[in-house]
């Protein structure tokens, strides 16, 4: 569930630094990876979609989320 949240809010972070050419592109990854964060939480027993805006995270911030999993070293 950390790795799937933490994607969303790493797109949403970096949202500000997307141009009008990638802007797109980029949306319909976040909306794809949004499903999969509310599909992991819905079969973990999490509510899937906890808040009306998912937060936007800075890239340390998600490093720090993603290395607390152990899943990536």
């Amino acid at each position: 569930m950390a790795l799937e949240d933490t994607g969303v809010s790493a797109y949403n972070g970096q949202g500000p630094r997307l141009t009008k050419a990638t802007l797109a592109a980029a949306a319909t990854v976040v909306s794809v990876e949004a499903r999969h964060a509310a599909w992991i939480r819905s079969t973990v027993g999490a509510r899937p979609a906890p808040a009306a805006f998912d937060k936007a995270l800075s890239m340390k911030q998600v490093t720090k989320i993603v290395n607390s999993t152990g899943f990536v070293k």
